[in-house]
């Protein structure tokens, strides 16, 4: 059983660690200028698979996301904006057939990459048209290659069954 004064630390450093997350915002004129790109980015004709996000990319810096399918879309495309100048671009494909899959996005994440910056990890559930199986769940791992993200097969692979970013975080260590 912790002490009263161990107690008190624990708490204290609970409280403090809401600032820490604060200095690694980033500026509010870059925040809203990716923002801003991203969302341009999608089509009109599209619905949002997931809410826009800004996210902390390490050593590329912060980058706008936005995940989103046409009217007849069943998969989900995405886009991202990064740096000052809000550079657009797109997600690759993802394998699943268009209209022979139901995918849901549930979770985007971020994990450390062996190139000292972070990878983008999307979670989704999906549904197999026509089966009657049950609801499975996988996900996307997204590296930049140096002009354009691609899809990491490897650990996409990993991310079979995964449900939550804490099942994804233990898969792809």
């Amino acid at each position: 059983m912790p002490s009263r004064r161990q107690t008190l630390a624990l708490a204290a450093a609970a409280l403090l660690a809401p600032g820490a997350a604060l200095a690694a915002a980033p500026p509010e004129a870059l925040r809203r200028t990716l923002m801003s790109a991203v969302r341009r980015a999608v089509p009109s004709t599209a619905e949002l698979k997931h809410p826009v996000l800004i996210l902390d990319l390490g050593r590329l810096g912060f980058a706008g996301i936005a995940l989103f399918a046409d009217e007849d879309q069943t998969t989900f495309s995405g886009v991202t904006a990064m740096g000052p100048r809000a550079q657009i671009d797109t997600l690759p494909e993802v394998f699943e057939i268009n209209g022979r899959f139901e995918m849901t996005v549930e979770a985007v994440l971020t994990v450390p990459d062996a190139a000292g910056s972070k990878a983008i990890v999307v979670l989704y559930s999906y549904y197999i048209n026509g089966t009657g199986q049950a609801e499975g769940h996988a996900g996307y791992l997204y590296r930049w290659g140096g002009n354009e993200w691609l899809i990491d097969e490897r650990a996409t692979g990993n991310l079979a069954g995964v449900r939550n970013a804490a099942q994804a975080r233990a898969r792809l260590r």
